[in-house]
């Protein structure tokens, strides 16, 4: 192979990188598990198989709205915590107040955790629905972990 046949590199010019459409814009929800926190009331369980699944599906399709766009929307129930009784105390800073729920779908429960600025931080896991234990979900009950 002669030099000659070897193509040059060339730089591409500014207009031909484009964004990717899933990179969300800042006003879009993102999720961050640095403060997740797990225990005997809130992790992943083994009875649910798919739950994780679910939940993944859940967080990519809650990523493309704002804040006050998901509490609009039924699916997701999305809601504080304001008059709820946790089966555990609070992570130090937390307020019940500032606590959310945001559902997963309506027999895989939701996740736990408070909001700042476009950012929910997950604080627990809730497949049995312990925030909310009810005789239909079998009442309280604690994790069978992975």
């Amino acid at each position: 192979m002669k030099n000659k046949d070897i193509p040059k590199a060339t730089k591409p010019s500014q207009n031909q990188i484009k964004k990717p459409d899933f990179i969300p814009t800042d006003d879009k929800i993102k999720f961050s598990f640095s403060a997740l926190e797990r225990n005997e009331y809130f992790d992943f369980d083994v009875s649910h198989p798919n739950w994780a699944s679910k939940l993944f599906d859940m967080l990519k399709n809650a990523s493309n709205f704002s804040f006050e766009d998901l509490k609009k929307l039924g699916t997701y129930r999305v809601h504080n915590h304001e008059n709820a009784k946790p089966p555990c105390s609070l992570p130090n800073g937390v307020r019940l107040k500032d606590l959310y729920q945001i559902r997963i779908d309506k027999s895989h429960g939701g996740i736990h955790g408070v909001f700042y600025e476009n950012i929910f931080y997950v604080i627990w896991l809730d497949p049995l629905h312990n925030m909310y234990p009810d005789s239909k979900y079998g009442g309280l009950k604690t994790i069978n972990p992975l």
